[in-house]
């Protein structure tokens, strides 16, 4: 890496372009596996519900915020077909799943800068609050590194797994029958945490119509 005083632009140059390009990259991945954690819970509002797919997908994408989607969920458990340990299990994936929506909604209005974390990191892209931008870098260190964007890609990934490991339209009787909700307990209770999280098999696709 360039001595400190001889880094390139970071928005105009080749090497920041690139740089830039792979930051933009992490922070598509991000942003995808998170709409596939609130796929996967209208999967459950649907199964909830017993509305029609359309129906169901009119109903639950009206809210135009996570949490409206968050309360229609929670409010259709208690008169769902499911079991008393299926209903637990949504109601720990839609727990899960609201911890992880701030760090959603900090990359979805984060303002991009190119700097540094912290003393001992190098210069790079990153998102910073808005309203914390006034003062010095010392005082804003709720930063979003890449490294930050690429954990919260596995954890959102984990969590989708989660949440449609033990749903009957995507696993066999059997699996759905033993359930994950060890699983769904042991996942980061932080969306970006390093902490290592199970392996877990791909989840299977739906079975045809």
């Amino acid at each position: 890496m360039s001595e400190p005083g001889s880094y390139p632009d970071p928005w105009s140059s080749p090497d920041g372009k690139a740089a830039l390009d792979i930051f933009y990259k992490e922070l598509g991945k991000t942003l995808a596996a998170w709409s596939a954690v609130e796929d996967g819970l209208f999967e459950w509002f649907k199964r909830c519900t017993g509305m029609h797919e359309q129906l169901a997908r009119a109903v639950f994408y009206s809210a135009r915020s996570f949490e409206g989607r968050r309360h229609m969920l929670n409010a259709a458990i208690p008169f769902s077909p499911c079991d008393e340990k299926t209903r637990t299990g949504i109601r720990l994936c839609v727990a899960r799943a609201s911890a992880y929506v701030a760090f959603r909604n900090r990359i979805s209005h984060g303002h991009l800068l190119f700097a540094r974390p912290n003393e001992l990191e190098p210069l790079q892209h990153l998102f910073a609050e808005g309203r914390k931008l006034s003062g010095s870098f010392d005082e804003n260190p709720n930063y979003v590194t890449m490294t930050d964007l690429k954990m919260a890609a596995i954890n959102f990934g984990e969590l989708t797994d989660c949440i449609l490991g033990f749903h009957p339209e995507w696993q066999a009787p059997d699996v759905c029958e033993a359930g994950c909700l060890e699983e769904i307990r042991t996942l980061p209770t932080e969306a970006h945490s390093t902490e290592p999280v199970q392996n877990r098999s791909q989840r299977k696709p739906p079975p045809s119509a």
